[in-house]
This record gives structure tokens, C-alpha cells and sequence, in this order.
């Protein structure tokens, strides 16, 4: 009887596993139709609703070329929806980003805000037909990098 229980829970561990590595995943370009450098400028706002924000250096333009997964996440739902606005209830930063990349269609350039989670250290972006996640969690440095100069600012 154990060695049947063993046998099936190493056969859902196997399952998930292959099922977790044939998610498909996109580069930065792919989501969103730009790449890394055409960003000029990169913002964080240290809540969704704070108003100001400050810029942060080269070395973060870096962590946003990695690989995302399309998810089935409303960003609007859960980092925008909460009114009036409750530093408990919004745990995000925000990371504004302008670029020197203009749209074809209507010649607009394009700014995308990205959302990193405070408790789960993924990050999300509206990008093309719909949502992407930073497949893995944002570096810890890229953390204490953002935090840091919060901190800084705040003062």
C-alpha cells in the first residue's frame, strides 16, 4: 500500500512538472512589441496610488528583458479596483516606463506600466492580447534596488 501511495504521488509530481515546463513563454518583444532599448526612462511609484515617483538607473532596465507567461490576471481588479485607496490593500509597486517606440497605426508613443507585487515578487504587464507575468520572481536585488530607493526618496 506505501509503495502504491509513493508510485502515485511521484506520478503527479512528474505531471505537474511537465505540465509547469510546456507553458509557453515570450521575451519582452514578443509581449509587447518593443525591446530593452527602447526604453528611455524608468519610473517607481512605491504604491499603486502614490502620486509621485522617481527614476531609477540603467542597471534596472536589465530586469525587465526576461521571460513572461500569459496569465489570465486583471490588473485593473487587483491592484486598481480598491476605492478609496488603503496602503493594505495595495501591496504594489509600479514601474512607469516610457520608451522612444511609436506605434505604427497611430503613431502614439508607447508607455507601459508594469505592476511587481510586493508579497510575490512577480511582474505584470498589459502587453499584446492580453497579460504577462514575469515567469520567475524578480530578482532580489532588483527588490532591494527599488526598495532602496524608495527609502532614499521618502526620506
Amino acid at each position: 500500500m506505501k509503495k502504491l501511495i509513493v508510485v502515485m504521488f511521484n506520478l503527479i509530481g512528474f505531471i505537474i512538472v511537465v505540465s509547469c515546463s510546456l507553458t509557453e513563454t515570450f521575451t519582452l518583444k514578443e509581449a509587447s512589441e518593443f525591446e530593452i532599448s527602447n526604453i528611455t526612462c524608468v519610473q517607481v511609484s512605491e504604491s499603486v496610488y502614490q502620486s509621485f515617483a522617481w527614476n531609477v538607473s540603467d542597471e534596472v532596465y536589465s530586469y525587465f528583458d526576461c521571460e513572461y507567461i500569459k496569465v489570465d490576471f486583471d490588473i485593473d481588479r487587483e491592484f486598481l479596483s480598491v476605492w478609496p485607496p488603503s496602503r493594505l490593500e495595495d501591496d504594489t509597486y509600479v514601474l512607469h516606463v516610457s520608451t522612444n517606440f511609436e506605434v505604427s497605426t497611430n503613431g502614439e508613443v508607447i508607455n507601459l506600466n508594469f505592476y511587481m507585487s510586493h508579497n510575490t515578487k512577480y511582474m505584470y504587464f498589459k502587453g499584446i492580447n492580453g497579460t504577462y507575468r514575469s515567469k520567475n520572481k524578480m530578482s532580489s536585488k532588483f527588490v532591494k534596488m527599488i526598495e532602496r530607493d524608495s527609502m532614499v526618496k521618502s526620506e
